[in-house]
Parts: structure tokens; sequence; C-alpha cells
């Protein structure tokens, strides 16, 4: 039986990783450095300001992302794993994790790259089609307020 009391070391763990407001990346990077994998690349500046305190716990809509309809921060699944019905994997050890860059036509192009990273489809798809962070010094795509500009 469940413990009311939180003495159980797990269950303190547990309600710490639920209530400390990490971004999904953040927490995506914990889980795989703690099993010794690789570590991943944070998310948008921007992104984390909309959705500070927001997290994404379902593997199946890992992405925290923006909804300018809606006014909202929402989980996404990889827009890659439903690309017009077709799945997108990487099975090259070179170049292992499936990436996604929305051209200026805001149509998705999924590609595989040496590190892994996810961002975000709002940004990537509406407010900066046709821009891509090629270099692995700065992978992450963002976008500057002030600025009203796109920078890697």
């Amino acid at each position: 039986q469940g413990r009311r009391d939180g003495a159980h070391a797990g269950e303190g763990i547990a309600r710490l990783w639920q209530s400390h407001p990490m971004t999904a990346s953040w927490r995506l990077r914990c889980v795989l450095s703690s099993v010794g994998l690789v570590s991943v690349t944070a998310n948008s500046k921007h992104l984390a300001s909309l959705c500070r305190g927001h997290t994404c716990n379902d593997p199946h809509f890992p992405i925290l992302d923006y909804s300018a309809a809606d006014g909202t921060c929402i989980c996404n699944a990889h827009p890659c794993w439903d690309d017009h019905g077709s799945v997108h994997t990487c099975d090259s050890p070179e170049h292992p994790y499936l990436s996604f860059v929305y051209d200026d036509a805001r149509e998705l192009h999924c590609e595989c790259w040496r590190a892994p990273w996810y961002g975000s489809t709002y940004i990537s798809r509406d407010l900066c089609p046709g821009h891509d962070c090629e270099d692995p010094a700065t992978p992450v795509l963002d976008w500057d307020e002030e600025e009203q500009s796109c920078f890697c």
C-alpha cells in the first residue's frame, strides 16, 4: 500500500519531480543523463518564457509547445511521428536522432541528426519558417521578441 506521510524516498522524489518547474526538455536531459545515454540540448528561451512552469509527462506527447490560436502551452507529439500518415525514423548510427524543420512554405521536413535535440513547432513553423540551425554549437531555433527576428 502507498504511504500518505511521504516517508518513502521514492514518493518524495516523485513529488519533487512532478512539482519542480522544469521544462520537458530539461526532464528528458535528466532522465537520459541519469542512465548514462546522452545529453539533450535545451529548448527555446522564448518558449520557456511563454510556458514557465509547464511540463509534458506523456511520452506520446513529449514536446512542450505553444498554441498561438489558443494562447496556451500544449504538449505535442513529434511532428515526424505522423507526417501525413508517414512515420519517420532514424536508423543510421551516425545520425540516430529525429529532428524537423519547416520550410518557407511551412512544409515539414524530417531529418536525422548526430545529436539529440527537438524544437518547437510554434517557433519553427509559425514564427521562423525557412530558418534552420545547422551548426551543432547553436542548434536551438529561437525567437527574439524585441527584435521580432529568428536566431540560433
